[in-house]
């Protein structure tokens, strides 16, 4: 009997990854959408929230197995949805392949696997891209794999935040951040974006310097230092928090009073750490020449002028263009300053504009994220949450003795002072907050605690307890930082099993050696064929439908798709080896077998599109 309690107290995270996988052979009810909302949906995500505000705070190993596999399930049912409607949007292409952004961190990642180097798109930022090669090397080139685990990587992140929370402030606010979460997280599901690395870093850096705080526990507050340094590094954000929380951290661990030289060393030190990485791996996998952060300066000189954007120094000095990216970096910081000392209005009316947008309902707005229908969220949930958020704010002050909520008062300090560098009109449902998104949240969650009756609250004092949750959760950053960092590094001089032997193509096609893999690609059926929809495999009427209701400023690609596909074909994004050029292939199914991993074949652009590639014939 002991022996079988041992067990479930410690393996009992086996029995939720059991229970979670089920969840791919399980089929979802049927969706209603009422003015946006989809209400199925959002019922099972209401219902999944109330089990878990039950066993928060359980320590039996079944709760603890069953809450994990619901927080699970709330980030990895929009992406079940994405693959059950193969869905296009700004970021995903029929549900799975990469568009846009998630294009350039993708094409970059395969460029790192088969010898390449980043270039500047992911240069300027390599951690995700470095992440992104690493996972689809450990999966065999499995993008649907690479995409769940990314989706359980932020799902186990939100798990251990709210693990924390609970302890600290109690199950309602945990409750609150868990939901918060993950309506932050679905505007990203399923998309290679650099969120997907900042988010869950982000969330193990503030629940670590929550955990230290309570413990007294310095080096635990470094290393919480170091992966929100890190997070932010993946994905620039509000970098000021950094200097706020090195403050805070210096008056938390004062010893007899005074402040202790020897803890600003300690606390200074993984921030240096945190930049040394990042800078050392750009280094080792970017294209030389790449300036690391350099597409800030875009940012700055939008803000200098007015607020006009990052792309407007491109209008004002379309010259820069043709520049290499450190040349061109350095033009336009000094371009910016040179603004900022013609017309200091102009960068006034810049701070002024985002501090407005912040704080204006809206899908730029800091809880512009919550977006659960049509306009309804923006006019009504989202100011609540921003009046939640003073009175939180009022809240942390009224208790700023106490460590947790000095870091709070802290961390929304750094967060404001960002915002002029950061602007939210740049940012649609703040995704470059995402490293620190969740401390807006949970100082919202904190102001609901301040508005319930006493007996309601549940407000519980921070507790020193100690437990084993710290361990698991730091051994997870450092080992995400570690795949991210080290695993690409070895990418680089591991060697490679492909060979680039160069072959002849008749005149006016194009020889291309691409790589395939079943889970990367997506299969297009004939609708004689009554296959239902589900990645990778999509139906012809669900390929158009998915195509028209594409962005309207991508219809030019998309039409040209609809154009030019006649089912059944498969359709992928690869890179061709012998020239490292990147397109949009359409295949015949009856050319390529699915057995095949490296296809070498003869092709023709699109007339409408040069980056759309057809197969005419197999070598």
């Amino acid at each position: 009997m002991r022996l079988t309690s041992l067990y479930l107290s410690k393996l009992w995270f086996l029995g939720a990854f059991g229970l979670y996988a089920l969840i791919f052979f399980i089929p979802l009810p049927p969706q209603i959408i009422f003015k946006g909302v989809q209400v199925v949906d959002e019922i099972i995500i209401v219902v999944a929230c109330l089990v878990i505000y039950y066993g928060l705070g359980k320590n039996h190993p079944a709760w603890k197995a069953l809450i994990l596999t619901l927080v699970l399930f709330l980030f990895t049912l929009p992406l079940l949805r994405i693959w059950e409607t193969a869905e296009s949007n700004y970021n995903l292409i029929l549900g799975l392949l990469p568009w846009s952004d998630a294009s350039g961190y993708y094409s970059d990642a395969i460029s790192l696997l088969q010898g390449g180097l980043l270039n500047t798109f992911s240069g300027h930022r390599p951690l995700f891209a470095s992440l992104l090669a690493v996972l689809l090397k450990l999966s065999s080139n499995n993008l649907q794999l690479t995409i769940v685990i990314i989706t359980i990587i932020n799902g186990m992140a939100v798990f251990l935040f709210a693990n924390e929370i609970q302890e600290s402030f109690g199950p309602i606010v945990s409750i609150g951040t868990i939901l918060l979460s993950q309506l932050f997280y679905r505007h990203f599901t399923g998309a290679l974006m650099t969120e997907q690395i900042g988010f869950p870093l982000g969330l193990i850096g503030i629940s670590s310097l929550f955990y230290a705080t309570r413990s007294k526990t310095k080096w635990l507050y470094a290393t919480g230092l170091f992966f929100l340094a890190i997070g932010l590094f993946a994905r620039a954000g509000a970098f000021f928090i950094l200097p706020a929380l090195l403050i805070v951290g210096i008056i938390i661990f004062k010893e007899n009073d005074k402040f202790s030289g020897k803890n600003i060393i300690l606390f200074i030190f993984p921030l240096l750490f945190a930049w040394s990485c990042n800078f050392a791996l750009g280094q080792i996998v970017s294209s030389p020449g790449i300036v690391a952060m350099g597409n800030f300066s875009y940012t700055l000189y939008g803000q200098a002028v007015g607020g006009k954007g990052w792309t407007q120094v491109f209008s004002d000095h379309p010259e820069i263009a043709a520049l290499a990216d450190k040349e061109r970096t350095q033009t336009v910081y000094r371009l910016a300053i040179n603004e900022i000392s013609r017309n200091p209005s102009g960068i006034a009316t810049g701070v002024f504009k985002a501090w407005k947008d912040f704080f204006k309902p809206s899908m730029f707005a800091g809880f512009g994220y919550v977006q659960p229908g049509d306009k309804f969220s923006s006019l009504f949930i989202q100011p609540i949450l921003t009046v939640l958020m003073l009175i939180g704010i009022f809240q942390c002050w009224k208790h700023r003795a106490q460590g947790i909520y000095l870091i709070l008062i802290g961390s929304t300090c750094g967060i404001l002072v960002s915002v002029p560098f950061i602007p939210p009109s740049e940012s649609a449902f703040m995704r470059v907050y995402a490293a620190t998104i969740m401390v807006p949240a949970l100082i919202a969650c904190i102001g609901i605690l301040a508005i319930l009756p006493a007996k309601t609250a549940t407000h519980q004092p921070p507790s020193a307890r100690p437990n084993n949750r710290i361990l698991v959760q730091t051994i997870f950053g450092i080992t995400l930082v570690l795949i991210s960092t080290a695993g690409a590094c070895i990418l680089t001089i591991i060697p490679k099993d492909i060979s680039y032997t160069p072959f002849n193509c008749p005149a006016g096609e194009i020889p291309v050696q691409i790589r395939l893999s079943r889970t990367s690609l997506i299969q297009i059926n004939t609708n004689e064929t009554w296959q239902p929809t589900y990645v990778p495999s999509v139906s012809a009427r669900d390929f158009r439908q998915s195509m028209r209701r594409f962005p309207g400023i991508y219809h030019t690609f998309s039409d040209t798709l609809i154009k030019t596909i006649t089912p059944p074909v498969i359709l992928s994004f690869s890179r061709n080896m012998l020239t490292g050029e990147f397109y949009w292939v359409i295949a015949n199914t009856e050319l390529v077998s699915m057995n095949t991993k490296i296809l070498r074949a003869c092709g023709q652009t699109s007339e409408d599109n040069s980056s759309v590639l057809v197969i005419i014939s197999t070598q």
